[in-house]
């Protein structure tokens, strides 16, 4: 039975009231929310699918490129090279290392690339220096704040006595924040007593429905084995609704079982309603997050950001141009390959064009 026809059965009186016209509003968009779910789930079966068939090889292809063409930028880095060209090539290298390190497993290997890093990253002052150079000039700066300490000026006296009586403005300001915290958080205690009230007579609200469903369809209490086997498996979706706090789960269950009509829906109290749309309210909340967590995901792979908008439908022809944004980059990086370790002056004129090209 579907949301739909539980909406008609709210709605079965001449006039709504308020109440009976948020309960069916929050009906409709459930079943909107739970259908973009369902296409959310299609589609991203089907994009890992392909992702491991198709976008994983490549990038494979990708990485074992990169790593031949580091080690002949390495080799190429021998040559006679501007300044500015050599630092845009210890760049490109460091780069290339960083990528292929994060999937090798082999040590040997990691080694090899660890030093070629070190040794291209310590000849350019822009990359992260080598750690123990770093934990050097770290303990070089703790020494000479250690001697200064001991031998302090008069400057450096009344800057540390400025210092203490900001410590102690900040510490005066904290504790004015503290009480106006205080004093808002007492302001909210009544709300909030209010929101646990208003919780609990929703999870009332759900427990009641349920323990009438589960007096209807108990399975032992049925002689029929055919009937029996049927109301366990309606039991089974009970309890998972129950324990998920699902309450449209609940009512449609009802709803088939024909525990509700018409006639029960629109005589439900405000009061009632009230407390029905309370939860599904909740519902609602956690359907879109639900929704979000699996879109979030999508956009971080093909690198969006999560302003961006992303839909199932566009997810095919937006994987089919990944794929073929991929291979067109492999291309490149074999002819990059092929013509850089034939031809020493391609490689030259090309490194100068790189390096123009990333300054603009």
């Amino acid at each position: 039975m579907s949301q739909s026809s539980l909406q008609v059965l709210a709605g079965a009186v001449q006039t709504c009231s308020p109440q009976q016209a948020t309960f069916n509003t929050l009906m409709q968009q459930i079943e909107q929310q739970r259908e973009l779910l369902r296409e959310w789930e299609a589609a991203t079966a089907l994009f890992h699918q392909r992702y491991m068939a198709e976008i994983v090889p490549l990038q494979q292809q990708d990485l074992a490129l990169k790593e031949q063409l580091l080690r002949l930028f390495d080799r190429l880095s021998d040559q006679k090279l501007a300044k500015a060209d050599q630092a845009h090539l210890d760049q490109l290298i460091c780069h290339y290392v960083d990528e292929v390190l994060a999937s090798v497993q082999n040590k040997a290997k990691s080694a090899e690339l660890q030093a070629i890093f070190n040794r291209h990253a310590e000849m350019d002052d822009t990359l992260p220096q080598h750690a123990s150079l770093q934990r050097d000039k770290t303990q070089q700066t703790d020494g000479l704040q250690s001697n200064s300490d001991t031998q302090a000026s008069p400057e450096e006296l009344l800057a540390q006595f400025q210092q203490a009586a900001d410590e102690q403005e900040a510490r005066h300001q904290a504790a004015e924040a503290a009480r106006a915290k205080g004093k808002a958080q007492r302001q909210d205690a009544a709300k909030a007593r209010k929101q646990q009230e208003a919780d609990k007579e929703a999870s009332q609200s759900v427990r009641a429905v349920y323990r009438k469903l589960a007096s209807s369809l108990h399975p032992d209490r049925e002689p029929d084995p055919l009937e029996r086997e049927r109301k366990t498996v309606l039991m089974q979706r009970a309890n998972q609704a129950y324990a998920a706090g699902q309450l449209l789960q609940l009512l449609e269950l009802q709803l088939e079982v024909e525990q509700i009509d018409a006639t029960h829906m629109a005589g439900l109290s405000n009061e009632r309603l009230k407390h029905y749309s309370q939860v599904l309210k909740e519902q609602l909340r956690e359907i879109k997050q639900e929704v979000a967590s699996i879109e979030n995901s999508l956009k971080a792979c093909f690198g969006l950001s999560p302003r961006d908008k992303l839909a199932p439908k566009k997810l095919r022809p937006m994987l089919a141009a990944e794929v073929a944004a991929r291979k067109h980059n492999l291309t490149v990086l074999g002819m990059q390959l092929k013509v850089f370790s034939q031809d020493t002056s391609a490689f030259k004129a090309w490194l100068k064009d790189s390096r123009q090209f990333n300054r603009e």
